[in-house]
């Protein structure tokens, strides 16, 4: 490779704000602004699906939760649908990390938070399972779903069950995860 290109390609992913040796950057998705807030409840799982044709290849992605009161994210996994399923996992998903973390605490007030690069490859084949669980009872910014996305939840823990079953849909609403970022790798 030649040194100047390389160089300028490295000064380049620095400036969009990726210091990342993988000589690549991350690229929206999919992303919304919150049209209102709505509530759900206390200790729910809530998985939303993205169809594969809303991603970008990459090898890996972020997502950005927006919250608008406090609350207790205690589980957070992603991973590709099952054929035969609305809403579970095909395989063993990847846990979520906040910070290096696998819970988050939302203050009151609400908060922006944008998880940890999640190491999942995406090559557009598959749709993507986003499942959440939390503790504590708040309200949430929630927008009219895009085509492609499918949103359900259930009581209790289950985010990190592969074979989910017992949701219910959120019909056309979609709640928290508000941008979904792949890291697109630079020729």
């Amino acid at each position: 490779m030649n040194g100047a290109f390389r160089l300028g390609t490295i000064a380049a992913a620095l400036r969009s704000g990726v210091p990342d040796p993988g000589m690549g950057t991350w690229v929206v998705a999919d992303s919304w602004v919150p049209t209102g807030e709505g509530a759900l409840g206390s200790n729910l799982t809530m998985r939303l699906v993205v169809a594969a044709d809303k991603l970008l290849v990459g090898t890996r992605l972020r997502l950005t939760l927006d919250q608008a009161s406090a609350l207790n994210v205690t589980g957070c996994y992603v991973g590709f649908r099952a054929a035969e399923s609305a809403y579970a996992f095909r395989a063993a998903p990847v846990q979520v990390m906040f910070a290096g973390a696998p819970t988050l605490v939302v203050p009151s007030g609400g908060a922006v938070v944008v998880t940890d690069p999640i190491d999942l490859p995406i090559d557009k084949s598959e749709d993507l399972v986003i499942a959440v669980q939390w503790s504590g009872f708040g309200s949430f910014r929630v927008r009219n779903m895009h085509p492609g996305w499918g949103a359900f939840f259930k009581s209790g823990a289950d985010a990190g069950t592969i074979a989910a079953t017992g949701y219910s849909s959120l019909g056309n609403k979609c709640q928290l995860v508000t941008q979904i970022e792949v890291f697109v790798s630079m020729p």
